[in-house]
């Protein structure tokens, strides 16, 4: 029964917003200079502070009447766009 509800395009595309969030913490972090001495603490804060870049886009087009699709999809390609430099290194590493 679960399998029949599987949607891999959901998977793929909830796996792909993750690691964006990540790459853009860890972007942020690296930019403002944090040095956080613990590898739990780095990867949580990394996501956290990724999800909170796009929480907060998410609200400054709510208030400004632009919350659609269209809109939020650039914002995608613009967190992703920024945090590409951390992106392109994790694809060197592999």
């Amino acid at each position: 029964m679960f399998l029949q509800n599987f949607n891999l395009l959901v998977l793929v595309e909830s796996v792909f917003f993750i690691y964006v969030s990540y790459a853009a913490g860890d972007t942020v972090l690296r930019l403002t200079g944090f040095d956080l001495t613990s590898q739990v603490k780095r990867s949580v804060y990394r996501v956290l502070i990724g999800y909170s870049i796009f929480a907060l886009i998410g609200l400054a087009f709510a208030l400004s009447g632009l919350f659609n699709t269209a809109a939020l999809r650039i914002a995608f390609l613009g967190v992703l766009l920024f945090s590409a430099g951390t992106i392109w290194t994790h694809l060197r590493a592999l």
